[in-house]
């Protein structure tokens, strides 16, 4: 199965403005290649769920180089979808440190839209709001 990478940009009510990198990769993959870029009608993988919001698995990382050099958090989550394509995503980092909870909406075609909360301890928080672009892939 091939991750599907994004490009974040991140900005704060501090002020900063930062950079950095997601991979996503469904853990049940519903098409062959097991890409989030799910066809416009999923009727035979959805029928269950035909006017609902359906859980879909996935794992991946963040890697954000100006807070944590070039190593990446691993995450874990939910996709949500129904029969016309994706909804929401929801990722957590579970007990890694740092801490990184994400979750983003579709808003446009290859866009994503949504927030980033970054933590280094249990009393230090970061509150980023995200704009994630999907990179084209090379077949």
């Amino acid at each position: 199965m091939e991750d599907d990478i994004y490009n974040l940009f991140l900005t704060s009510e501090q002020g900063w403005s930062l950079f950095g990198t997601l991979r996503l990769r469904l853990t049940q993959p519903l098409t062959s290649g097991g890409s989030l870029r799910l066809p416009p009608l999923l009727d035979a993988a959805l029928a269950p769920a035909t006017q609902q919001l359906t859980p879909l698995p996935i794992t991946g990382s963040i890697s954000i180089p100006l807070l944590l050099q070039f190593r990446a958090v691993p995450l874990r989550g939910i996709a949500f979808a129904t029969p016309a394509g994706l909804f929401s995503f929801a990722l957590d980092s579970g007990n890694a440190r740092p801490a990184a909870g994400i979750q983003l909406f579709p808003f446009g075609s290859p866009d994503l839209g949504g927030f980033v909360v970054w933590g280094t301890s249990a009393y230090s928080e970061l509150v980023f709001s995200a704009l994630v672009r999907q990179l084209p892939r090379a077949f």
